[in-house]
C-alpha cells in the first residue's frame, strides 16, 4: 500500500505541473480540461493495480 501511495503522490505532482504549465501559458479551458481527465484516468489505472 506504501509504494501505490507514494506513486500516486508522484503521478500527482506530474499532474500538477503539467496543469500549472498549461494555465501559465494561457491555453484554453479544454486543454486544461484535457490534462485533468487525463490525470484521472491515470489515478484510476494505478489504483486498478494497486497491491492489495
Amino acid at each position: 500500500m506504501k509504494t501505490f501511495l507514494s506513486r500516486a503522490l508522484i503521478v500527482g505532482g506530474i499532474a500538477m505541473i503539467g496543469l500549472a504549465a498549461n494555465s501559465h501559458a494561457a491555453t484554453t479551458d479544454a486543454i486544461q480540461a484535457g490534462s485533468a481527465t487525463t490525470f484521472m484516468q491515470e489515478a484510476a489505472g494505478l489504483m486498478t493495480y494497486a497491491p492489495r
